[in-house]
């Protein structure tokens, strides 16, 4: 998307937001943070369209990030600061709005809440307490950073596609402000426990303070796959292929977006991703798996086989790619070698549904085939 693009898209948030519709504001706001997450003016508007759906945490936390990308926002202080409010924080609340009101003296609204605010405060001290308090920060110990080797892993499970996150980081740790790794792990801890939603957030702030973390964009790109927002994911892959090509996952999972819709044409884009995949690194037996299942999808049944083959060479141990072999030789109508397919997945997983399932069809249709010649 262009920076025209995302400016017409910004004319429809503001739109939609000056109709009080907060709730698709919202939604437009989130997708122009996906595109370009140092955009200080989108998660600025986030923030009040959150703002005013009453979400007055995450609207500061929005508004902290705009602030953040861009310190000389008066919206995004003002913003901040009516949030801090509404949660009672009345002394942070004319922080924000004093700031505001230094980078735009003439913010009238800031200027009038900041003064009701100021007067309320006031009105609930003592003059003496008023003047002596002080706001202590209290100091937080120094959040552990996880970093951790982990193989990239695209496999098959019960016929979903399926990849893992990414937990090293691709450059060195002490060259970036500990807002980044805390954000980082957190939206690695949200894609284990299955918040996507709320990875996405918190990999947008990180790439809020460094949009060429090729892993924080990869990381996303898991997260709106699994939230099966196909469009968006291919576009983070994208992006972290464009930073750093050895991330042989992006390729992968690029593979897995494009494959979701079926379509034929996206298919064999699919498979062409799968490809560069396995180019990278030719002994990754997932990726062999999940290019098999793109050309069974376009029924070229008998390449697919070749590409489980490969993927049952590096790794026997496959209970799916037992199951996807099975069924590619049973649309050949190979039934006798697709039982014996299915009986290798069992072995390793008894309780694996799928191979039940089309191992009792191939038995029923070895049946049929054979009462087909002795009566013929």
């Amino acid at each position: 998307m262009s920076s025209k693009e995302l400016d017409k898209f910004f004319d429809k948030g503001i739109g939609a937001f000056e109709k009080g519709d907060f709730k698709k504001a919202l939604k437009i706001f989130n997708k122009i943070i996906n595109k370009n997450p140092k955009d200080s003016r989108a998660w600025s508007n986030r923030g009040a369209s959150l703002l005013n759906l009453g979400k007055f945490e995450e609207a500061i936390k929005s508004e902290s990030i705009a602030i953040q990308i861009d310190p000389n926002n008066a919206f995004a202080w003002f913003n901040k600061g009516v949030s801090l409010n509404e949660i009672g924080k009345y002394e942070e609340a004319i922080e924000c709005y004093e700031e505001s009101l230094k980078i735009n003296p003439s913010f009238q609204e800031a200027k009038r809440l900041n003064e009701t605010l100021l007067s309320k405060f006031k009105a609930e001290q003592t003059p003496e307490k008023y003047l002596e308090e002080e706001t202590i920060v209290e100091e937080k110990p120094k959040e552990e950073v996880i970093v951790e080797e982990k193989e990239d892993d695209v496999m098959v499970l019960s016929g979903e596609m399926r990849i893992e996150p990414i937990k090293e980081m691709d450059f060195e740790i002490d060259t970036h402000p500990k807002e980044l790794y805390s954000a980082y792990n957190r939206g690695l801890e949200h894609i284990e426990n299955k918040q996507f939603n709320e990875a996405i957030i918190d990999l947008n702030e990180v790439l809020s303070i460094d949009d060429t973390f090729a892993h924080a964009w990869y990381n996303k790109g898991l997260a709106l796959l699994r939230l099966l927002d196909h469009e968006e994911a291919i576009y983070c892959f994208d992006k972290t292929i464009e930073i750093n090509q050895k991330i042989v996952s992006a390729f992968a999972g690029k593979g897995v977006a494009l494959a979701a819709s079926g379509n034929s044409n996206d298919l064999k884009r699919a498979i062409k991703y799968y490809e560069e995949a396995i180019f990278l690194n030719p002994t990754d037996y997932k990726v062999w798996v999940n290019k098999g299942l793109a050309l069974a999808k376009l029924e070229r049944h008998e390449e697919a086989i070749l590409s489980f083959n490969e993927a049952l060479t590096l790794n026997p141990n496959i209970e799916d790619g037992w199951a996807a072999k099975g069924v590619a030789l049973a649309k050949l109508k190979k039934h006798e070698e697709a039982i014996k397919c299915f009986e290798e997945s069992l072995k390793i997983n008894p309780n694996f549904r799928i191979a039940k399932n089309y191992m009792a069809v191939a038995l029923n249709n070895l049946k049929n085939e054979i009462l087909n010649k002795e009566t013929s």
